[in-house]
């Protein structure tokens, strides 16, 4: 289960409103946010929970650093 830290969610809006939506770009080299959560093994419901909260766990964010050939890193994506 999937649970919001308020420092967290404060980063994700500051990441926001730079412009800096890292979900979005992921969702664009995937191709679709089906493509992407299948590349990830997870569900649409998780997906759209990392969406609502505006960045990927740590252990995802590795994973898709390692599955774009390090196109994404993961530092920029949690």
């Amino acid at each position: 289960m999937c649970f919001l830290q308020p420092h967290v969610l404060t980063f994700a809006l500051l990441k926001q409103i730079k412009g800096e939506n890292m979900i979005d770009k992921l969702i664009e080299h995937f191709g679709s946010r089906k493509a992407l959560y299948e590349a990830l093994g997870v569900t649409r419901q998780c997906l759209s929970q990392y969406e609502k909260r505006g960045y990927l766990p740590a252990k995802r964010a590795i994973e898709i650093e390692a599955i774009t050939k390090g196109k994404f890193k993961a530092k920029d994506i949690c």
